[in-house]
């Protein structure tokens, strides 16, 4: 007994010893290799995309018209279904092999983490605008998978030439056969009308779960017979029997009851006819409610025997509801089949989807420059090596290809075929989910091409950008550069000349609060992101150095969760920034400041902006722009040759308000618009008269 007791302690201890080593959680990578990097770009771009919840019906858009309310309406089905589409999408990324591949052993350095892009909102906008981040403004993809891959792409910017040439390569291919572009946009505009159908499919195969146990053909249970059940032929077979048969077997049952069997010759018509298995089960709940109907007519019958016209009411009263339960069988069996043809219906619309990819993959076969990229390999792997090494691949495609999968017209001696194709679905979903990512990403390289193309004769342009070779000493020499977050019709442009021939290697930016001063310094580190990644800058001429570090102080708020106040947060970035412009050595840097060292008083701010700014002036590989509002600081340009002052100005109109002109002018501002501001806003007259006499004090006796 005792030794019974301890082989069974001994034995469970062992059982959770090796379920806590299966539970334990693998060891997270460290941020050295950034192997959590996917997530990281993923979990911030789902906080840039809109969700269910966030689509509102917007009454004033409506207007009180009934045609204004149903395009509302629809307007509100295809939000939520494109939120849907691209969180899925997301997800498909997040659980593919080849995207974790790519990230994960061959990370981005030339930024740090994801603070880049969140300075940036290359993925994260603010709520409520329509184009909430860099990703939906410019537009490259149709597809939820083309925009996922914008989104990858933004975020991993290369510091490798060859690769950036390669891909310029690849765009300007595109670019010269215009007729293939157009065909290969028309595939990608039918493919985003059709991929709401395939998405769930690949996501988390809700689509692929069928709640329904196929009942019939018992044999085919049977081990070594099993295989038996993936033939095409065998489940139509097995299909049909569950679909008809049993159903007719619940109308027989269903028509006994009505006419007075009892209880006991339903069982033995069940045990005698068909064992304890699923098929009895089933049957068994059909009987019991025919029974209790059997039952009620039964003792309504022998309660009301006279007069004779009660006996006629009560048989018509029988006869109809025979006839109801007659139609709701008949319904279960339209019901069942309709839900098989809608089935087939989803597997048409993947066929399609799988289609267009081929047809995508026929355009650019030929295409030497895009078949050399390596991140659309996936589209020519999937079409010239799977489907000629992989069976399973290869008869899910031929499934696709040879059934008549028109729902309309097809035949039902074909369901079978379609059941095989969902359960080649599940299994080789993932090849698939590699081959659609593989097409999103030959679509963003389509998108720029349209983009050059698009604006190739105008002054806000999206040109290539020009590199210049590591041994040149650190350039940005851009003309015409404007934010791409602003109207490209609206856009004023800026000439950013750093580095290269040009002494001045860093900007010393001042100007009024609202004066444009963000947008500008955004649109500098967008040109250098957007050059590492799409190689294409909005500008009309880009030449540049292959940046090592890109890295922006922008918008620092603090984290009392971590008990770091907002100077602190401020000294933390400024002291990363700092650390990785002496890891990358004599590489090229590229550092955006805004306002340097707020979170404290302004003699303390002053001096450690001041330091910073001077360390940065003696720092030979590093070019930038330093934006403050600390007049201090602008005695560095004399001091300094790597240095120049250049300022935002404010246009004052004849009644009083304000013009941004986002133009870059030389020298330092001395324009004051708070005041300005404060009596725009409403603010008391005395208040604001109070502030003009107080900054009179401080410019004339100091602070």
């Amino acid at each position: 007994m005792i030794s019974s007791v301890c082989v069974r302690s001994i034995g469970i201890l062992f059982s959770c010893v090796f379920i806590s080593l299966l539970a334990a959680p693998a060891p997270a990578t460290t941020d050295d290799g950034q192997g959590c990097y996917l997530k990281d770009v993923l979990k911030l771009h789902r906080a840039g995309a809109i969700d269910d919840g966030s689509v509102k019906y917007d009454e004033k858009r409506a207007g009180k018209s009934y045609a204004g309310h149903v395009r509302e309406k629809a307007r509100l089905v295809r939000e939520a279904l494109r939120a849907r589409l691209l969180l899925d999408t997301m997800h498909i990324a997040e659980k593919s092999k080849t995207m974790q591949q790519a990230l994960t052993t061959a990370p981005s350095t030339v930024c740090g983490g994801t603070q880049l892009l969140q300075d940036l909102e290359v993925l994260a906008g603010k709520p409520g605008s329509d184009e909430m981040h860099l990703v939906s403004k410019l537009a490259l993809a149709q597809t939820s998978f083309g925009l996922v891959q914008n989104a990858l792409m933004l975020s991993t910017p290369l510091d490798d030439m060859d690769a950036l040439l390669q891909r310029q390569l690849a765009i300007y291919s595109l670019q010269e056969r215009p007729e293939l572009m157009v065909e290969l946009q028309g595939y990608y505009g039918e493919l985003a009308q059709k991929e709401r159908y395939m998405i769930p499919l690949l996501a988390d195969d809700r689509s692929l779960k069928n709640p329904e146990h196929n009942i019939g053909f018992l044999l085919l249970e049977i081990p070594g017979i099993s295989a038996l059940k993936k033939h095409p032929w065998v489940a139509t077979a097995q299909e049909t029997f569950r679909t008809t048969l049993t159903q007719l077997a619940w109308l027989t049952t269903a028509v006994l009851s009505t006419v007075g069997f009892t209880t006991q010759a339903y069982t033995d018509i069940r045990k005698k006819a068909f064992p304890q298995t699923e098929i009895g089960a089933h049957l068994q709940r059909e009987m019991n409610v025919s029974t209790f109907l059997a039952r009620d007519l039964k003792w309504t019958m022998n309660r009301f025997t006279e007069p004779s016209y009660t006996r006629a009411f009560l048989s018509l009263a029988a006869a109809g509801v025979s006839v109801w339960w007659l139609s709701r069988i008949i319904g279960w069996i339209h019901g069942d089949m309709l839900s098989k043809k809608i089935r087939w219906q989803v597997l048409t619309k993947v066929a399609r989807c799988i289609t267009l990819m081929r047809f995508i993959y026929e355009g650019v076969k030929e295409v030497p420059a895009v078949r050399a990229l390596p991140d659309c390999g996936g589209l020519y792997d999937f079409f010239e090596k799977h489907l000629k090494t992989d069976k399973k691949l290869a008869k899910l495609y031929h499934l696709l290809d040879s059934v008549p999968l028109d729902a309309a017209h097809g035949s039902p001696f074909f369901l079978g075929h379609v059941e095989c194709a969902y359960d080649l679905l599940k299994e080789k979903g993932s090849m698939l989910a590699d081959l659609a990512l593989a097409a999103g990403r030959v679509e963003v390289y389509l998108g720029c091409a349209q983009k050059i193309a698009e604006t190739v004769d105008e002054s806000v342009a999206y040109h290539f950008a020009d590199y210049v070779a590591p041994e040149q000493p650190v350039t940005f020499d851009v003309h015409g550069l404007w934010n791409p977050f602003l109207d490209r019709k609206k856009a004023v442009t800026n000439d950013v000349l750093l580095g290269g021939i040009n002494p001045t290697r860093l900007y010393l930016v001042t100007g009024l609060n609202a004066g444009g001063k963000s947008t500008v310094l955004k649109a500098v580190a967008l040109a250098a992101l957007m050059a590492q990644t799409l190689t294409i800058v909005p500008a009309r001429s880009a030449r540049m150095s292959v940046f090592s570090v890109i890295e922006t102080y922008l918008n620092i708020t603090d984290d009392l969760a971590q008990g770091n106040s907002l100077f602190k947060r401020e000294v933390m970035r400024a002291a990363e920034l700092l650390h990785r412009i002496e890891e990358s050595g004599n590489k090229p840097a590229l550092l955006i400041f805004d306002e340097m060292f707020n979170g404290t008083t302004p003699y303390q701010g002053v001096s450690c902006a001041y330091a910073v700014a001077e360390r940065l002036a003696k720092t030979h590989n590093v070019v930038g722009c330093i934006a403050t509002h600390f007049e201090y600081l602008t005695r560095l340009a004399s001091q300094y040759d790597s240095m120049t002052n250049v300022c935002v100005r404010l246009d004052r109109r004849d009644d009083g308000t304000y013009a941004r002109t986002y133009k870059l002018n030389p020298g330092v501002t001395t324009q004051h618009a708070a005041f300005d501001m404060l009596a725009d806003e409403g603010v008391d007259r005395e208040v604001v008269m109070q502030a003009r006499e107080v900054l009179k004090d401080i410019e004339a006796n100091g602070l």
